[in-house]
């Protein structure tokens, strides 16, 4: 690479958390790195000499740079392993350790156990994540079975199916709230703690939110203030948990998300490709439509050329508005919360910084429809 397009290069990077993908001249994705700030990060690999000579050759051999944007450190690791996981760039396997995050798990089988693991096994169990900070989901999962009895493992002490298929939890599981009575619970039952574990890992607080809230007043109307100040903390770990949550899911399935932005005779594109919980492509691309056409003809018409571009055909397509997209096989969702409208969010800001700060574009015509 020329120090000109080196130069050029570093200049469109922003200084935010990110993730950065190399590719060669053959367009081969050689390399995939995560940064708190893009900018440096990058720009440390053209300013500093290598001992390793595996590094000097992976610097000799970037031709093009790609780069998502994100909204912390965490959010960038997270994407980086699922990048790397999915296509296995060559100076990634030779140069760093494969890092494996944990999943949280409900196990398929009576009155299933919830525990993390790293590794995924298709046998029809559930899996949420993976995680990157260990320390919050344990906190998580124990603050959940504080809540409800939940299986962690087959040698519970306090807590194990009965010889006529129900489960007992003793007295001894609740030590900590001052539980007596030992509970003989139902699957339907059991199914209710489970629930409130797949809310929380499907980032939804409210039905948890509101059994601790009830809690808490209940210990207050009876002067139980110990017990009050545990709930209460309880609740700000949830507040805290819930705000850093992260934006990846691997239940959300194969998704595009597509932004836009008009200004004067151009249009923005921002395009997300989602594949099995990483964010495998982000470009923006810049479109001269014909005179007087709709926002929704403009986005439609680029969606139909992107799809087309990159060979991309998401079963859910995310947009901003309403538009009548003709290909019936994908779903249109216009999210207002949860991960998807994250997406939406981490798209729309891709797209403004190419569009404040990058002047290095080339406009592609496209057709709208009649």
């Amino acid at each position: 690479m020329t120090s000109e397009k080196t130069k050029q290069m570093l200049a469109d990077l922003p200084h935010l958390p990110g993730v950065y993908k190399y590719f060669n001249k053959a367009g081969e994705l050689i390399y995939v790195g995560k940064a708190k700030d893009l900018r440096k990060r990058v720009a440390s690999y053209f300013t500093r000499d290598y001992d390793s000579r595996k590094t000097q050759n992976l610097v000799e051999s970037i031709n093009r740079l790609e780069f998502t944007i994100v909204n912390t450190e965490r959010d960038a690791l997270l994407l980086e392993n699922s990048l790397i996981k999915h296509f296995q760039p060559r100076y990634n396997i030779n140069l760093k350790d494969d890092k494996s995050y944990p999943f949280v798990v409900i196990k398929n089988e009576p009155f299933p156990r919830v525990f993390l693991a790293r590794n995924w096994i298709k046998d029809g169990s559930e899996y949420f994540g993976p995680f990157t900070n260990v320390g919050k989901i344990k906190e998580m999962l124990e603050l959940i079975r504080s809540l409800v009895p939940l299986r962690k493992n087959h040698t519970e002490l306090f807590i194990r199916i009965t010889e006529n298929g129900k489960l007992k939890v003793s007295p001894e599981y609740y030590m900590k709230d001052g539980e007596q009575e030992e509970k003989i619970l139902t699957m339907a039952e059991y199914n209710i703690g489970l629930q409130q574990v797949r809310n929380i890992f499907n980032g939804k607080f409210a039905s948890v939110t509101r059994l601790l809230r009830k809690q808490l007043r209940e210990n207050i109307e009876e002067m139980e203030f110990e017990k009050a100040e545990r709930l209460q903390q309880k609740l700000e770990f949830i507040k805290e948990y819930r705000a850093s949550s992260e934006i990846i899911d691997t239940k959300m399935g194969d998704l595009d998300v597509f932004t836009l932005r008009i200004e004067e005779t151009q249009a923005f594109v921002n395009f997300l490709q989602v594949r099995k919980s990483a964010i495998l492509q982000t470009n923006t691309f810049t479109f001269k439509p014909k005179l007087n056409t709709s926002k929704e003809e403009i986005l439609v018409s680029a969606i139909l050329y992107l799809q087309k571009r990159v060979k991309s055909l998401g079963k859910e397509l995310i947009v901003p508005f309403v538009i009548e997209h003709p290909n019936l096989k994908s779903r249109i969702t216009i999210p207002k919360r949860g991960i998807k409208r994250k997406l939406l969010k981490l798209s729309l800001k891709n797209l403004n910084y190419f569009c404040d700060n990058s002047k290095h574009y080339s406009v592609t015509e496209i057709m709208t429809k009649d």
